[in-house]
């Protein structure tokens, strides 16, 4: 399993159901913690969410994001 850096800085966007219409940006802060958030939206909006790395266009799709969250690494917040 490779080395993540759950700490880096990213934002958690929503692709909108219309074409040509803005994501929205639901929050930005680290990754573990916007995994977290992810995961108490709305069920069927999930589809849709997408993570984007800050400083790079480098993006998470909702199923990589599950894949990422079922870590045993998943930092724990209490």
């Amino acid at each position: 399993m490779p080395k993540l850096d759950w700490w880096a800085g990213v934002c958690l966007c929503r692709a909108s159901a219309k074409r040509g219409v803005r994501s929205e940006l639901l929050g930005r802060g680290q990754l573990c913690e916007m995994l977290s958030r992810a995961m108490e939206v709305d069920p069927a909006d999930r589809p849709r969410l997408y993570i984007v790395y800050e400083r790079t266009d480098r993006r998470l799709n909702w199923a990589r994001m599950q894949e990422l969250a079922a870590r045993p690494d998943f930092p724990i917040f209490i």
